[in-house]
């Protein structure tokens, strides 16, 4: 299909020994796979005896990954369909092996077009989202005007009221949304480290992954979760524990 492989196993080596989980790394060398085609003697010659897993090297002709993390309720996944403008028998769609968060696999072409080599300001900040090899956030609380820190925070009532109930929180359907531009992801069927295995949502992928326009993924991005995450998880919880205290009392 494409796609440049990695070989994964849970043998310390040179190349993954630092890594804080061996069996998300790579046991070879990869990051020169994030601009060229990986070459088949390559492929061939990892360590696939010892192998427990394969993953995908992200960035290379702009294919990337959204990784929500801490989701047990995958109903959220037709939700994230809708949104993006995928089907909700998408091909690479896949859950992770703890069962606990779920990938999407695409590609975004058109992201280098818009940005150019520059970051884009808004609301007198710089805004970062694609610029880095991840972009991290928070789920968007379900209060329509409030702000944390200096940061304003909305969310589009007319869309996310017509999903989910009066009292949802997406903090508690999710942990955290990842937007991964480069990188690795562990891709199925492999083994993780609570003993079960990253499976596919649907149907082994046939086809290429699809593509998804880089406004639609910003659009996406703004109505799920809180602008970048550069606040602490303890102070997000702080603060949300707060609103709820308040919300009880009224």
């Amino acid at each position: 299909m494409g796609l440049n492989i990695s070989c994964i196993s849970n043998i310390p080596n040179s190349y993954n020994y630092l890594e804080h989980n061996i069996l998300k790394a790579p046991n070879h060398e990869w990051k020169h796979l994030q601009s060229r085609r990986q070459e088949e003697v390559e492929f061939n010659n990892y360590d696939w005896e010892n192998s427990l897993g394969l993953g995908i090297i992200l960035g290379y002709e702009n294919i990337m990954a959204i990784d929500i993390d801490g989701c047990i309720d995958f109903d959220l996944i037709k939700f994230f369909c809708r949104q993006l403008g995928v089907p909700s028998d998408y091909e690479w769609i896949f859950i992770s092996g703890s069962k606990c968060g779920f990938h999407m696999v695409f590609y975004c072409d058109d992201i280098s077009d818009l940005y150019a080599g520059q970051h884009l300001k808004r609301k007198n900040k710089v805004d970062l989202f694609g610029q880095g090899e991840t972009s991290s956030y928070y789920p968007m609380p379900h209060d329509a005007d409030y702000h944390l820190g200096s940061t304003y925070i909305s969310y589009d009532k007319n869309i996310l009221d017509s999903e989910f109930n009066d009292n949802f929180w997406l903090k508690d359907l999710f942990k955290r949304i990842e937007f991964k531009w480069s990188g690795h992801l562990v891709l199925p069927p492999s083994y993780h480290q609570s003993g079960l295995n990253y499976s596919f949502h649907n149907n082994v992928p046939k086809n290429k992954p699809i593509k998804i326009k880089f406004e639609t993924l910003r659009h996406f991005q703004s109505l799920v979760s809180l602008d970048r995450a550069f606040y602490s998880t303890s102070f997000y919880n702080r603060h949300c524990n707060a609103l709820e205290d308040t919300k009880e009392k009224e």
